[in-house]
């Protein structure tokens, strides 16, 4: 029997597995944050900075001040991380009203082989739950995707998309696709005219997806991942209206 996922609502149960799935998903970006600060501008200030400490107030030759690149670039490292691992821990623990979760549903000879990560899935209705009891219950589950949706704080009538997380072993389009239908589905049962999100520019994949399904790109910003400091990461605010998307989707 081929392994199969399910988009269902959030139970109880799920608590921990959801959490741990989206400080995974959180923490994933924190080595292309790094990255991606060492080469901005902050980068070379810190190392002339640094050296220049050195040199000027400790009387340190230039041979040695040359370490501050090192010192730069761990110091850069420990502060991403540690601003990721804060960050993830607060969303993970973020209180939530509505949830939706993808379960993969695999033969527990296929979970224990060897290729397992390269399993494809077929995504299905959860009323197959119903028709096939007997192998359901001989079939390992897996919570593999997540996301959540609230009223918006600032516009009226719509809603927000948040806490979006997904495993590396699955095929991201396929089951984000559904996953992010199901919550638009769910705003449109509330009359609500439109519905947003924000990715950053390490979530390329999930951007380019979200253009696909219908949502525009609002506007650009920069957030710094530290306080007070130069540490940047670029974010796009995405949108999709609601009546437009339901016209495209019955043609």
């Amino acid at each position: 029997m081929r392994p199969f996922i399910v988009i269902r609502q959030y139970e109880s149960a799920d608590t921990i597995t959801r959490k741990d799935l989206i400080k995974q998903y959180a923490m994933s970006f924190a080595f292309d944050a790094f990255t991606s600060c060492l080469f901005r501008e902050v980068f070379i200030q810190l190392i002339v900075i640094v050296a220049a400490v050195m040199f000027i107030f400790f009387g340190l030759p230039l041979t040695i001040c040359l370490s501050s690149i090192p010192l730069v670039v761990i110091f850069i490292y420990i502060s991403v991380y540690g601003a990721y691992f804060a960050k993830a821990f607060e969303l993970s623990n973020d209180p939530i009203t509505t949830c939706w979760v993808a379960e993969a549903y695999e033969p527990y000879l296929m979970a224990l082989s060897l290729n397992a990560d390269s399993l494809d899935y077929d995504v299905v209705h959860e009323s197959r739950l119903h028709s096939t009891d007997f192998e359901v219950n001989r079939m390992k589950r897996t919570i593999v995707a997540t996301i959540s949706i609230e009223e918006h704080r600032s516009l009226p009538n719509a809603g927000w998309l948040s806490h979006f997380a997904i495993t590396s072993k699955v095929n991201s389009d396929k089951v984000a696709e559904p996953l992010i239908h199901r919550a638009l589905k769910h705003a449109i049962d509330l009359q609500w005219s439109s519905v947003e999100m924000v990715t950053t520019e390490c979530q390329s994949q999930l951007r380019e997806l979200l253009l696909k399904i219908g949502f525009d790109i609002k506007q650009v910003y920069h957030q710094y991942i530290l306080a007070n400091n130069n540490f940047r990461i670029m974010k796009s605010q995405m949108g999709v209206d609601l009546t437009t998307w339901t016209k495209s989707k019955n043609k």
